[in-house]
C-alpha cells in the first residue's frame, strides 16, 4: 500500500490569512516548518533590510498620491509589518490639519531634550538643555534649563510656544517659545527642534497638503537628498520582499506542485481501470 505523498494543508483560507499576516505563518500553521523558516527569514529579512537602508522611511501610504498607492500595494502585501502605514496616514492628516499650534497634543505637559538658539535682539547663541511644558485651559508656559556658550548654565522662563505637528515624517519637531521675564514681558526666543518618538514619523507620509489643495513634497525632498539613490534601492528591497509573499501565500493555500508518481494509489487504481475500459 503507498503512503499519500501530499501534503496535508488543514484549512488553505486560514493558511493563506496567517501566511499574509506574517510570512511563514501560514505554513507553520501546516506543519511545514522549514519552509516557513524559509520565508520568515527570507521574506521579513528583505523587508527589514530595506527599511533599515532607507532610514525606516520607505514604506508610507498617502491617500491622495496615486504614486505612493502603487508602491504600497506592493509593500503592504508583506502583511503587518507594512500595515501601520494606513494608520499613519490618519494621523499624519489630522496632525496637518492641526497646523503649528501652542497646544500641547492634548496633553497637559511635555519634557523634552531640546537643541537649538537663543535669540535676543542681534544676539544668537546656541543652546541645548531641556525644555519643559505645561498647559492650562489654551496657554502654554514651560521652562529651559541647560547651557549656552555665552553665559554657562542658564534658566528661562518660557510663553508663545509653537510646536511642528507631532505626527511628520521627520526625526526633529521644531519648537520655538518665547523667553520672559519674571513680569511676563518678552525679552528674546528661543527656536530649536525636539526628538519625536518612532511611532510619530516612521511609516509616516512624505509629505502633506497645502492650504490651497496642492501637496507638499519638501519631506521627500528631504530624503533624497539626504539618502540619494540609497532611498531607491531601499524601495526596492521593501518591494520585493511584498512580491515574493504572494508567492508564499499561494504556496501557503494551494500547496507544492506534484508530478507524476505523486498521485494517491487510488488514483493509480482507477486510471488504470479506465484504461482498461477502454
Amino acid at each position: 500500500m503507498m503512503t499519500d505523498p501530499r501534503v496535508p494543508l488543514k484549512n488553505p483560507v486560514l493558511a493563506a490569512v496567517l501566511g499574509y499576516l506574517i510570512p511563514g505563518l501560514g505554513h507553520a500553521y501546516q506543519g511545514r516548518f522549514f519552509k516557513a523558516t524559509v520565508y520568515a527569514v527570507c521574506i521579513l529579512g528583505t523587508f527589514f533590510a530595506g527599511m533599515a537602508l532607507g532610514d525606516w522611511q520607505p514604506v508610507y501610504y498617502r491617500m491622495d498620491s496615486d504614486h505612493s498607492r502603487f508602491s504600497y500595494f506592493s509593500q503592504v502585501m508583506v502583511g503587518l509589518p507594512a500595515l501601520p502605514a494606513i494608520v499613519q496616514d490618519n494621523r499624519f492628516q489630522r496632525s496637518m490639519a492641526m497646523g503649528v499650534l501652542p497646544g500641547l497634543d492634548n496633553s497637559s505637559s511635555l519634557e523634552s531634550s531640546f537643541v537649538g538658539e537663543l535669540r535676543a535682539g542681534r544676539l544668537v547663541v546656541p543652546i541645548s538643555g531641556s525644555i519643559s511644558l505645561r498647559q492650562s485651559d489654551d496657554v502654554v508656559t514651560g521652562e529651559f534649563r541647560g547651557t549656552n556658550d555665552e553665559m554657562g548654565v542658564v534658566r528661562y522662563q518660557l510663553s508663545g510656544v509653537n510646536l511642528h505637528p507631532k505626527v511628520y515624517p521627520s526625526r526633529d519637531r521644531e519648537c520655538e517659545c518665547q523667553v520672559v521675564d519674571s513680569d511676563g514681558k518678552r525679552v528674546g526666543s528661543i527656536q530649536g527642534v525636539i526628538p519625536r518618538g518612532f511611532t510619530d514619523w516612521c511609516q509616516v507620509p512624505l509629505g502633506g497638503p497645502r492650504g490651497d489643495g496642492t501637496y507638499d513634497n519638501t519631506s521627500l525632498a528631504a530624503v533624497h537628498g539626504r539618502l540619494g539613490k540609497r532611498f531607491d534601492l531601499a524601495s526596492v528591497f521593501t518591494w520585493i520582499a511584498g512580491l515574493l509573499n504572494v508567492l508564499a501565500i499561494w504556496d501557503a493555500f494551494e500547496g507544492p506542485a506534484y508530478g507524476y508518481g505523486d498521485e494517491q494509489e487510488g488514483s493509480n487504481e482507477r486510471a488504470g481501470s479506465e484504461g482498461d475500459d477502454e
